[in-house]
């Protein structure tokens, strides 16, 4: 049934994503960002997935798959986003920002610290690109830090209020802040 006055948000579009690091800054450089189609949710996966594509045409291809009950023939590289954090320089809730030389304006990313794994960055030249799809990851983190209170407090335990986001001035150096023995365990 077509209903004209119903809003669809899309949260997925093309980023420039980094996740094979400790760092939970930026890279250093633009040319080590890679473009991927990157859809939080969605009709291939569950609510709290972060799904990779290397294009839209492999996304659309997933998605046709998925209907036809098919098995997926393309590469999906996935992140689950319970328990994760998203990791901000300033308090404003605004995602951060990085100069690069030869770029006219600055990029816009988060960054996203899951429970195991290296952190998750989504940039974009764009704040307004950038928008749908850290709305969509800080609304499942919302969503998910408020369902753990919830059963917390009706299991009879005393809980502190835990925000999503997690404010650094600068990325401790390796080794410094949380211990970790390896990229499974950062918590």
């Amino acid at each position: 049934c077509f209903n004209p006055n119903f809003e669809v948000v899309l949260s997925e579009n093309k980023h420039l994503v980094k996740y094979d690091t400790l760092d939970m800054e930026a890279p250093k450089s633009a040319n080590e960002w890679k473009m991927k189609y990157v859809v939080v949710g969605g009709i291939v996966a569950a609510e709290w997935t972060v799904n990779m594509f290397y294009s839209k045409a492999d996304y659309d291809k997933a998605v046709k798959e998925t209907h036809t009950r098919q098995k997926i023939s393309v590469k999906i590289k996935q992140f689950d986003l319970r328990g994760a954090k998203i990791i901000l320089r300033n308090k404003d809730g605004k995602p951060n920002w990085v100069n690069y030389p030869g770029e006219s304006n600055p990029w816009h990313y988060f960054t996203i610290l899951p429970r195991r794994g290296y952190p998750i960055k989504i940039s974009s030249p764009s704040l307004e690109e950038l928008e749908p799809v850290y709305r969509a990851v800080r609304s499942f983190l919302q969503h998910d830090a408020a369902m753990k209170n919830q059963h917390a407090q009706q299991m009879g335990h005393y809980i502190e209020e835990e925000s999503v986001y997690q404010t650094v001035e600068t990325t401790p150096p390796r080794g410094g802040g949380r211990v970790r023995s390896n990229k499974d365990s950062y918590w």
